[in-house]
């Protein structure tokens, strides 16, 4: 099965948790679905109050990039 280079971001509701801890959570579930169906998730944690105010985040200039370049669904 072929990798597809498309990648998932979800946004997590509620108050932020620990990054380590929720991360590889996620990578877990991701790991699972790419095995599945090929389809890579990232696995960075991203809260909605985060995305709603990128400047809250470790790392703003990746928000804003997702921004620029994703897809909303």
């Amino acid at each position: 099965m072929a990798l597809k280079k498309n990648q998932v971001r979800f946004f997590l509701k509620g108050s932020r948790q620990p990054v380590l801890a929720t991360a590889l959570g996620m990578a877990d579930v991701a790991s699972d679905v790419l095995l599945e169906t090929g389809v890579d998730i990232a696995s960075i944690p991203v809260w909605l109050n985060e995305w709603e105010f990128p400047e809250t985040h470790s790392n703003p200039v990746l928000l804003q990039n997702i921004a620029k370049e994703g897809v909303s669904l």
